[in-house]
């Protein structure tokens, strides 16, 4: 009998220090991701990108045609000529009557109104600047979520993969003690079913782990086909220096979209007031006589007068509208400031709180389990203790580590958060 549990033993004490020591699942043949790479590659490639570049290269080349001239007007014709085309000809000394006359008309812009129309052409490009911004913003929160999660799913895969190769051991045990005397039947079963729940576990995560990677690719646009892994490291943000900053806020792309807005509908009312300044044009008339009749022409000035109360009031009820459109803007920026504040705080409460509760099972709860499984698996090599003991406190360790990753999960989970509310898309 003393072979078998010195066998026992040595078996024992090597699945022990496989189990306790954090290894990693090989993946050195798969390159390593990073996020920094992967947001250098989003920006570059993503047509999103793109998009809001050409709109912005679209808004300025419209603006460049804000000091333009009105099309002047040419014109062509008879003047003054009879019906009676004899009468066009001098007869017994009497001119000939009518005349052939050419026109030209030239109005002249305003000039403070083309730079007041090219300001606020201009100015629709700070819009589109910052929400160029929050699609960065939103696509790296879904980039790092996605990260995240591959991290964990290593951790996860790691640790199965550890269990798996201890619950192997001990299947092999009671097969050993059944064989032996030493133990029961019933011992093998609960270890061969949760040797099953492990692969099921297993399976679970890698489905997920091929979603969260379709994710990252699609993002990257880039090869179905390629696989890569993640950097397992945790990093951990320092939200102190942030979270003291009271005007940080005043930076996010939300924020300062909304202020480019009312100053761009500033810049608009501005417009629509100096399109009521008045416009002066000129007109020009050559006139060639039939009949012995002398060339003529008439040289005429003009001015167009918009602030005419029946004629301003499309302006003015444009730039009353811009007016309430402000108001509206302004206490929209006054609601996120009080929402964002509010998540924001909250947010931070909760990441220390789960930072805490991860603490306790780092340094108390998990190395307190691992030693009494190490206790119990010294007395199952020597016989003082059954399988089914060793089982259980094997049962306590894993779901003690599985916890731990749960609040690692919730607090990569908040640290996401804060990031994206921060607009912080490293």
């Amino acid at each position: 009998m003393k072979p078998i549990i010195n066998s026992l033993s040595l078996m024992g004490r090597s699945i022990l220090l496989f189990f306790l020591l954090t290894g990693a699942i090989d993946s050195m043949s798969q390159p390593v991701l990073s996020m920094k790479e992967i947001r250098e590659h989003i920006v570059q490639n993503h047509p999103a990108f793109k998009a809001v570049d050409a709109s912005i290269q679209a808004l300025d080349a419209e603006a460049d045609g804000a000091f333009s001239w009105m099309a002047p007007e040419v014109g062509a014709g008879f003047f003054q000529a009879p019906y009676n085309v004899s009468k066009w000809s001098s007869s017994n000394g009497m001119t000939g009557m009518g005349m052939f006359m050419v026109s030209a008309e030239q109005m002249f812009p305003n000039k403070k109104a083309q730079q007041a129309e090219y300001d606020y052409l201009k100015s629709r490009g700070s819009v589109e600047l910052e929400k160029k911004q929050r699609v960065l913003n939103d696509m790296m929160t879904r980039v790092r979520d996605a990260y995240y999660a591959l991290m964990l799913s290593e951790k996860k895969l790691n640790l199965i993969e550890q269990n798996k190769k201890l619950l192997n051991f001990m299947i092999q045990s009671a097969e050993i003690r059944y064989k032996n005397d030493l133990g029961n039947i019933n011992s093998y079963y609960k270890l061969s079913a949760a040797l099953g729940r492990l692969s099921i576990d297993s399976q679970l995560i890698r489905v997920d782990e091929m979603k969260q990677k379709a994710l990252i690719r699609s993002l990257m646009l880039g090869d179905e086909s390629r696989d890569f892994s993640v950097d397992t490291s945790i990093h951990w943000f320092d939200f102190s220096s942030v979270m003291s900053d009271t005007s940080i806020l005043l930076q996010n792309a939300t924020y300062k979209g909304i202020q480019q807005q009312i100053q761009v509908n500033k810049l608009m009312i501005q417009s629509e007031q100096m399109a009521l300044k008045p416009q002066f044009g000129i007109r020009f008339e050559h006139m060639a006589g039939f009949g012995r009749q002398p060339q003529m022409f008439s040289l005429m000035g003009m001015v167009k007068l918009p602030m005419a109360k029946w004629s301003s009031k499309m302006n003015e009820a444009k730039a009353r509208s811009l007016e309430l459109e402000n108001e509206s803007l302004l206490a929209e920026q006054r609601a996120f400031l009080a929402d964002a504040n509010t998540n924001i705080r909250t947010k931070w409460v909760e990441w220390k709180g789960v930072r805490q509760e991860m603490e306790l099972y780092n340094e108390k709860i998990v190395p307190a389990l691992e030693k009494n499984f190490r206790v119990n698996l010294l007395g199952f090599e020597q016989n003082k203790a059954e399988i089914l003991e060793l089982l259980d406190a094997w049962q306590e360790l894993i779901n003690a580590q599985n916890e731990q990753l749960n609040l690692l999960q919730s607090a990569l989970q908040i640290q996401s958060e804060l990031m994206n509310l921060f607009q912080i898309t490293e």
